[in-house]
Order: structure tokens, then sequence, then C-alpha cells
């Protein structure tokens, strides 16, 4: 769960909703997070205040995060592609499930994943140790009989992205003529997609090369600024990372616009089959 709140509403909600730590465990911080937790570089990567999510705590049960608190301006929250970007990040780490977005004394409360007729509202009010959304709830898993398809397996990441590997695929194969050629371009995005998602290739990195980030290179179609980019990538980590190539190749500077669009529309998460966002 993810909630989007402003700097004066946290441990207010926190309360509320009985997430004072006599359930589940609370990370505040990044010194809460003990180094052998199974999930330490995900929290971290929540918590840091100069990451891309800004969380201002972490609740988990059994050692698997949950809830997410974010510390945001309402300038921010008034945006719904801020939401969607943390939605989507959190999707990424195929752990959290569910976002609630906090304005005030209303929270707005969303699955993960994009699902039609999927959200509910909560004023402040209403919020109970034991009511819905609580820290009661979660830990009990009372949620998932209440809300049976917000955790509809189908939705989990690993099955999305398999449905839309295929189905990429099968759409670039008519540019780029082989399977070979669109499986690579594929799997380059995706791992540097996660390069990107997990901060290892992070503003640092980009500004000492004078790059953009690798989706907006897509939006852009600019090929031969992605042709340079992979080219610094593959010196930079001594061509381990895509070694997986086996002699394919595929010239960035000659693709056609179509190609740049459809990678892009799949690292967005865009259902490829039928056009609509996934999450």
């Amino acid at each position: 769960m993810v909630v989007t709140v402003t700097n004066n509403n946290i441990e207010q909600w926190l309360q509320a909703l009985g997430y004072d730590g006599s359930i589940g465990v609370v990370h505040r911080s990044l010194s809460d997070v003990r180094s052998d937790h199974p999930y330490a570089r995900e929290i971290d990567l929540m918590l840091r205040k100069d990451g891309e999510i800004g969380s201002a705590a972490v609740y988990d049960v059994d050692q698997v995060p949950t809830v997410c608190f974010i510390e945001s301006s309402k300038q921010q929250t008034s945006h719904p592609e801020f939401v969607d970007e943390v939605r989507r990040k959190i999707w990424n780490q195929n752990l959290v499930s569910i976002v609630v977005v906090i304005q005030g004394n209303r929270a707005d409360i969303l699955p993960a994943p994009r699902l039609p007729n999927a959200e509910a509202t909560l004023t402040l009010s209403e919020a109970s140790p034991e009511g819905q959304f609580s820290a009661t709830e979660i830990a009990s898993g009372k949620i998932y009989t209440r809300l049976p398809d917000w955790f509809n397996r189908k939705h989990r990441i690993d099955r999305v992205l398999l449905d839309n590997l295929s189905a990429a695929v099968d759409k670039l194969i008519p540019y780029v003529q082989e399977i070979e050629k669109a499986q690579l371009l594929l799997g380059k995005c995706i791992f540097v997609s996660y390069l990107e998602d997990r901060g290892i290739v992070g503003d640092r990195y980009r500004e000492r090369h004078k790059a953009k980030r690798l989706r907006e290179l897509l939006e852009e179609g600019d090929g031969p600024a992605l042709h340079r980019l992979f080219k610094q990538f593959k010196s930079d980590f001594n061509g381990d990372f895509f070694a997986f190539d086996k002699g394919v190749t595929v010239d960035w500077r000659q693709l056609q616009a179509p190609v740049f669009d459809l990678l892009g529309n799949f690292l967005k998460q865009t259902h490829i089959r039928s056009g609509q966002l996934s999450l």
C-alpha cells in the first residue's frame, strides 16, 4: 500500500489507521531498516528523500513491504502523472499492491495496477485502527477477502510482463525482420529501465555522460542518442550486461519511428494488445 500525504498528516494518519508498530513494522528512515532485511534494497529506494518515490514511512508485515507513506506537496498530488509514476515504480517492485493518496483529511485509495472501477475514498474521521485499510485489516488478510479483484494474480507484474513481451515481439518483427532482433531490443530496454529504477544509473551518471533517460529518448525517437547511450553502457559495464546479444546487432540509428513508439509504450506498461495502460 502506498500512502501519499502532506507533511502535517503523516503521524495523524499512522495513528488513525493503527500503523503505530503494534502490528507489523514501521520504517521511518533508512537507519530503521536492518541490513539483513530481505527487502532492504527495495525499502531503501522507497525511503530515500531524494529518490523518485520519497517515502516518509514504510510498513511491512512478515518482512514484506505492504504500506508506503509518501510526503508530497499539494502541487504534486494535484498532478495525476505524479501519482501514476509513483504507482508504476511501486508496481515494478512487485511487492506493494495498494496506493492511498491522502490530501488533507481525504484519502483516495487505489490498487497499484490500473484496474477499471477500482477506487475507494476514506476520510480521516472515518479512519480506524480496526477499519478499512487499517494495519489490522492488512495484517489479518481481511482486505484480500473484502477486495479480491484488487489482488488477482493475473495483475501481477510477471504475468502482465510475459503477455506484453510476447505481443511486443510480434509487433516489432515486421520492422526488424528477425525475432532475435526484436527480443534484443526489448531485453536491452528492460535491463536499462531496471538500472534506472534501481538508481544504478541515476542523475550523476546521466550528467557525466550528458545523457537523458531511456524513456525520454524513446519518446523523442532519437536513434543517434540511443546508439551513443547503449555504446556507453557497454563500455562502462565491460559488455557483461549486454552479453545476451549472441552476435545479433541492431543499429538504433536505422530504426523507424513506430519501433521507438512501441518500445516506449512497453516501458510505460501499456497493454500492447489493447493499447491501454495496464498501470
